[in-house]
């Protein structure tokens, strides 16, 4: 008896803090959801983060920057994945995506230039588009101006700068075309 009343405790718990996840998220970004859950603790550091139907975040998901952040229906997004877009670009993830955990997703770089200091360089931006279906394997790292095409696969710990093939499998540092998808 006593072993059922902590499992339904627990229950009503976790469904009371997947409501207030919810609405702490829709309080922020002024967005309303559907089906969407967060399945921990979230960091919101960017207003303007868009998500489809059916969206699953787990802990540590963390969003920053001022640029908008847009996530297609049905996709999640793992444990301790970092999402930055800066103002004025985009971050676009499309629908059916999985992003694994400890994802970096990226669409700014510092400059580099040797006659100014590196406190003082400021920023080069570009979009990020990652289309549908697209899966990101463990600390898959995707920066500025990457364009991950329908259908790929990331291997973990790959590096992605530029456009990806349709349905490719991308391994290595920098990420290189293993072979396509049958």
């Amino acid at each position: 008896m006593k072993k059922n009343l902590v499992y339904i405790i627990c229950r009503i718990r976790d469904r009371a803090l997947a409501y207030w996840r919810r609405k702490e998220f829709e309080s922020y970004t002024g967005q309303k959801t559907e089906n969407f859950q967060v399945l921990g603790k979230v960091y919101y550091r960017n207003p303007h983060v868009h998500v489809g139907k059916n969206v699953t975040l787990f802990p540590g998901v963390m969003f920053q920057g001022t640029g908008t952040i847009f996530i297609g229906d049905n996709t999640y997004i793992e444990n301790d994945t970092i999402i930055y877009s800066e103002e004025g670009y985009d971050v676009h993830i499309g629908n059916n995506c999985m992003i694994a955990g400890q994802c970096y997703i990226i669409n700014t770089d510092h400059k580099t230039d040797t006659d100014v200091l590196m406190t003082k360089q400021g920023t080069v931006s570009e979009n990020i588009i990652i289309e549908d279906n697209v899966w990101l394997a463990g600390n898959v790292t995707v920066l500025k101006g990457s364009h991950i095409q329908e259908g790929c696969v990331i291997g973990a710990k790959a590096l992605v700068r530029g456009k990806t093939e349709t349905n490719g499998i991308y391994v290595g540092i920098p990420a290189k075309l293993l072979k396509k998808r049958e």
